[in-house]
C-alpha cells in the first residue's frame, strides 16, 4: 500500500526542511513506484506510490488541484468507483482514467467536508488549502488504512506510519507508562486515537480533522454504526439473495488489480466463500486466484491420527480440486525464528508492539504473495462479526426478553437438527451460556484472570499506580460466546468498533511493509450495514448457527466447509516451534539476566510452560497460553529497548 508524510506550519516561514528529509529518508524502499515530494513556504508532502489498479499509471502525488487551491497527499483503494464518477459527472472513458486520488480532490471540491459520505473503501488523506491555510484530515469507516499526527513546537507532522516521527532527531518522545500497563493485562485495549507514545496520536475511523491557525485542531465523527432501521423480508429466501448479492459486489469491487490476485485460505466457511466469489469472478476474466495456507512445520513429531485435524491441507486438497483457477499454496515456514522476529520492529509498534502466535505465518504468507508477483491479497479477517456470526447466546437473549414464541420454536427445530433430548437442548443453549455469564463478570472485575505469568502487584508499582478497572472496563475487548450481555447483537456491534479499527491499522502497516494491498470484503460498509439490518434471527434460525452462509453457500462450497465443528490451528505446533527456536532461548535468558524485568513475570514459570507445551493435547488452551507468553516477551522487550526506571528505582 502506498504511503505519505507532511509537516504543516501555518504561522508562516520555512517549515523544517532537515525533518523533513529524515522523514523522506526513513520513507524510501526499494520495490515501489517512487517516492515524490512538494515543498512550499507552509507545507512540505511526501508520497511513496505503490500502482496496483489499473487507473493507479494516471497517479501522481502530491496532487495539486486544476485551480491551485488544493494539494492532497494520501493512501486511497476506493469501492464503488462507477457510483462516484456518476455522481462527479464523469463519463466512463473519463473514470477510466481517473486515478483514484483524483476522485477523491474532485470529491472534495465538490462536496468539501461531506466528500467523506461519498467515498468508500480503504483510505486515509491529508489536503491543504492554500487560500483558508488549513489542513483537512480523513480516514475511511472501518478499512485499511492509517493516519498519525504529532505537534512539535509550532509545526504539526503526519504520516501514514506513526514510527517516522521517531527518526525525527529533534523530538523527544515519551513512552506512556499507563498506556503500557493496559496493554500487558488481559483483554485490555488503547484508549482510542492515543498510542504507547505521549506526543502521538492517530486518526480514529469514520472521522476527520480540520487544523486552522493556530494549529488549531477541531474532530468530528462522521460516521457510526448507529442502530440500523430492520429490514422485513417475506421469506428467508428473499434476505439470503440479498445477503449474497451485496457479498459479491463487495467482493467484486476489491478484484480490481492489474496484476495477481491472492487469498489467506483456511478451511473456514469465511476464506472459502470468499474465494468462491474470487474465484468465479476471476474465472470470467481467465485468470487465476493465489491461495495461500499455513500448515504445520513438525508433523512428524505429532502422531499421525491428528495429522488430518491440525492441518488444513490435507482437508483442503479435497475442496480445490473442482476449482481449477484457483492454485493454492501450503506453506510450512519451518525456518521461522521467533526470537528473531522479537528482536526486530515488530515490539516497537506504536498500537500493539506484539508477537503473535500467528505473526510468522502472516508475515510469510505476505512475503511469498509479494515474491510470487501478488500485488492483492484478500482475507475474511471480520467475516466471523459479519459473513458467519452465529449470533452466541441468541436463545438466552430470547428467554431473558420474554419472546418465549420464538424460544420454543428455535428450542424444537434445535432438537431436531441435533437429535438431542430437550435436557441436553436446555443444558447447551441456556445453562452453559448462564455459566459463561458468569465467568465472564468474574474476568471483569479481576484485570489479571488468565495471565499465569504476570506478578500484578510488583506490574502496578514498576509501571504506575493502580488502573482504575471499573472506568477502564469500556475499552476491554469482548469475546462471541464469552461475554457479560446476553445480546448477541451488542456484543457484535461492540466486537467491530474494538477490533476493526485495530486490524485495519495492522494491515496497513504489514501490507505497506510487504509491498501489497490487503482487502476485505467482509467488513465493506453496505454488507456491514445490512447484516444489521436483517437483526440476528438470520444468523440463529431454525436450530442452525450461521445460517444466511449456510444456505447461501449450499451447494456451492463443499458440506465438509460448511458443517465442519472441529479446530484447525494454522499455529498448532507453535510449542514445538518455540522449543526448537535458539534465538528464542536465548532472548528468554538475556531478558533474565535483566535484573529490573524479573520481578514483573515469572520467568521460570515461562521456561517451564514452553517445555510442557508439547505434551498438551488440549489445542485451545496450548494456543491461548502461547498467546499470552509471546505478549509478555514483546512487551518485555519494548521495556527493554526504553529508557525506563529500573525496577529498584520505583
Amino acid at each position: 500500500m502506498s504511503g505519505f508524510f507532511g509537516i504543516f506550519r501555518p504561522q508562516g516561514g520555512s517549515v523544517d526542511l532537515d525533518a523533513f528529509e529524515q522523514m523522506r529518508k526513513a520513507t524510501e524502499r526499494e520495490g515501489f513506484d517512487g517516492l515524490e515530494t512538494h515543498v512550499e513556504k507552509k507545507i512540505a508532502m511526501g508520497h511513496l506510490m505503490l500502482r496496483v489498479s489499473p487507473e493507479a499509471k494516471y497517479d501522481q502525488q502530491p496532487l495539486r488541484s486544476a485551480c491551485g487551491r488544493y494539494i492532497l497527499v494520501g493512501h486511497f483503494r476506493l469501492d464503488y468507483r462507477d457510483e462516484l464518477g456518476d455522481k462527479l459527472g464523469l463519463t466512463q472513458s473519463e473514470l477510466d482514467q481517473t486515478p483514484d486520488s483524483q476522485l477523491v480532490m474532485l470529491a472534495y471540491q465538490k462536496w468539501k467536508d461531506q466528500c467523506v459520505h461519498h467515498i468508500e473503501g480503504d483510505w486515509a488523506f491529508a489536503l491543504y488549502d492554500s487560500i483558508l491555510n488549513g489542513l483537512f484530515f480523513a480516514k475511511d469507516k472501518l478499512g485499511y488504512s492509517a493516519l498519525y499526527y504529532t505537534q512539535i513546537g509550532d509545526e504539526l507532522y503526519f504520516a501514514s506510519d506513526g514510527n517516522l516521527f521517531k527518526k525525527i532527531l529533534k523530538a523527544d518522545f515519551q513512552t506512556d507508562l499507563s498506556q503500557l500497563q493496559r496493554l500487558f493485562i488481559p483483554g485490555l485495549r488503547l484508549r482510542p486515537s492515543t498510542t504507547l507514545v505521549k506526543e502521538i496520536l492517530y486518526l480514529n475511523a469514520g472521522c476527520f480533522m480540520k487544523i486552522e491557525q493556530p494549529l488549531k485542531k477541531t474532530l468530528h465523527t462522521y460516521w457510526e454504526l448507529t442502530e440500523q432501521q430492520k429490514i422485513k423480508f417475506n421469506h428467508d429466501d428473499d434476505a439470503i439473495q440479498e445477503f449474497r448479492i451485496i457479498l459479491s459486489r463487495a467482493i467484486h469491487t476489491r478484484l480490481r488489480s492489474s496484476e495477481k490476485t491472492g487469498i489467506f485460505l483456511s478451511s473456514g466457511i469465511d476464506s472459502n466463500t470468499v474465494a468462491y466469489f474470487a474465484s468465479e469472478e476471476l474465472n470470467t476474466r481467465q485468470l487465476n486466484l493465489y491461495s495461500y495456507t499455513s500448515c504445520p512445520a513438525f508433523l512428524h513429531e505429532i502422531p499421525k491420527e491428528k495429522h488430518e485435524r491440525v492441518s488444513e491441507q490435507f482437508f483442503l486438497e479435497r475442496q480445490l480440486y473442482s476449482r481449477p483457477n484457483i492454485k493454492p499454496q501450503f506453506l510450512s515456514f519451518a525456518d521461522t525464528s521467533f526470537g528473531d522476529i522479537l528482536s526486530s520492529d515488530k515490539t516497537s509498534d506504536l498500537l500493539f508492539p506484539v508477537v503473535t502466535n500467528n505473526t510468522f505465518w502472516i508475515d510469510g504468507i505476505l512475503n511469498k504473495a509479494r515474491y510470487d508477483g501478488v500485488k492483492t491479497i484478500m482475507n475474511g479477517q471480520m467475516g466471523n462479526f459479519t459473513l458467519s456470526w452465529d449470533a452466541p447466546n441468541y436463545l438466552l437473549y430470547l428467554f431473558t426478553r420474554l419472546r418465549f414464541s420464538q424460544f420454543i420454536s428455535e428450542i424444537l427445530a434445535l432438537k431436531r437438527v441435533r437429535n438431542l433430548g430437550y435436557l441436553n437442548v436446555f443444558k447447551s443453549e441456556l445453562i452453559k451460556p448462564f455459566i459463561k455469564r458468569c465467568i465472564s463478570f468474574f474476568k471483569n472485575i479481576n484485570p489479571f484472570y488468565g495471565d499465569v505469568f504476570l506478578k500484578e502487584s510488583i506490574l502496578n508499582r514498576y509501571l504506575g499506580k493502580r488502573i482504575n478497572w471499573f472506568k477502564e472496563r469500556r475499552y476491554m475487548f469482548v469475546v462471541p460466546g464469552f461475554n457479560v450481555s446476553t445480546n448477541s447483537e451488542k456484543v457484535r456491534k461492540k466486537l467491530i468498533y474494538t477490533i476493526a479499527p485495530m486490524l485495519g491499522m495492522k494491515w496497513f502497516k504489514e501490507s505497506q511493509y510487504n509491498r501489497v494491498v490487503v482487502v476485505d470484503p467482509t467488513v465493506d460498509i453496505r454488507f456491514l450495514e445490512f447484516t444489521f439490518s436483517i437483526g440476528e434471527r438470520l444468523y440463529f434460525r431454525q436450530g442452525v448457527r450461521k445460517y444466511a452462509v449456510r444456505n447461501m453457500m449450499q451447494g456451492l462450497i463443499s458440506d465438509e466447509i460448511l458443517n465442519y465443528k472441529g479446530l484447525f490451528p494454522q499455529s498448532y505446533d507453535i510449542s514445538h516451534r518455540l522449543n526448537k527456536d535458539t534465538a528464542f532461548v536465548n532472548l528468554i535468558e538475556n531478558l533474565k539476566l535483566k535484573s529490573e524485568f524479573i520481578p514483573l513475570v515469572d520467568m521460570d514459570k515461562i521456561k517451564k510452560t514452553i517445555n510442557e507445551l508439547t505434551k498438551n493435547d488440549d489445542i485451545i488452551e496450548k494456543i491461548m497460553i502461547c498467546n499470552v507468553l509471546m505478549k509478555n516477551i514483546s512487551l518485555l522487550n519494548w521495556l527493554k529497548q526504553k529508557k525506563l526506571p529500573s525496577f529498584t528505582d520505583v
